[in-house]
């Protein structure tokens, strides 16, 4: 009785590209195609080298839509690793945690959702001077609401939207720190060696990787009415900014 569908790993490759998964993968696949049940979601690492029958048995099973299959691209996920620091000597031993997190398995601690940030919202306060659209409580920073150019309103949004980044950042960090006190997991942290090597619950940070998730929404609405405003507001001049924001 989830919230969600129970996540469930498969496949995938180790640092050379070699292909990681066995008969026992297919076998995982075949049973759960004959249940036609969608829980748990089944994520399968897709790369290169993939075995064939079994990357053929899942997209049969997603086009015939009775079952709940996901597909990862390990090349994506390395190279996110990468990019935080962590070399494939590691990140190769990832699965899915939640929706469709990676994390790895037994050396990351991985918080995800420990905050929201809509992006709209944001362009909301851009547009009315850093107030909210609802209550006008000032939520960002007060800034100007007359603006000579789109470039102009631009950087405002710009501006706006990482001192609500920077705010969300040090709220998920304040709220690490008490996360012990809140919701302690003993018998999650008895499971991994460096929590019981060092006595600290997994909410104390001890892993190797200790990593906090945001979520970012609203990226396409942001763009799509970014686009409007420049078209309406600045290029055509149908519209003053304050008569579109009504």
């Amino acid at each position: 009785k989830r919230f969600a569908q129970q996540p469930f790993t498969i496949g995938g490759c180790d640092k050379d590209g070699n292909d990681c998964s066995n008969e026992l993968s297919l076998r995982i696949l075949e049973i759960y195609d004959g249940m036609n049940i969608l829980d748990p979601k089944i994520h399968i690492r897709y790369h290169k080298n993939i075995d064939r029958a079994l990357f053929t048995k899942a997209v049969s099973m997603i086009r015939n839509g009775d079952s709940s299959i996901c597909i990862i691209n390990d090349e994506a996920v390395f190279r996110g690793y990468e990019k935080m620091g962590i070399p494939r000597e590691d990140s190769q031993h990832y699965v899915i945690l939640g929706c469709y997190e990676p994390f790895i398995m037994g050396i990351e601690h991985c918080e995800v959702s420990s905050a929201w940030l809509s992006m709209p919202k944001i362009l909301q306060y851009s547009m009315n001077g850093g107030r909210d659209i609802l209550n006008g409580r000032q939520i960002g920073f007060e800034s100007k609401t007359d603006f000579e150019s789109f470039e102009d309103f631009l950087e405002i949004f710009l501006s706006q939207l990482k001192y609500y980044i920077d705010f969300t950042v040090d709220f998920a960090e304040k709220q690490g720190f008490i996360s012990t006190l809140v919701n302690p997991s003993p018998i999650y942290s008895s499971t991994l060696d460096e929590c019981l090597e060092k006595g600290r619950d997994i909410h104390e940070y001890p892993l190797k990787y200790n990593n906090i998730g945001i979520n970012v929404f609203g990226l396409a609405t942001v763009v799509d009415s970014l686009c409007a405003i420049k078209k309406f507001v600045f290029d055509e001049k149908r519209l003053s900014l304050s008569e579109f924001y009504e």
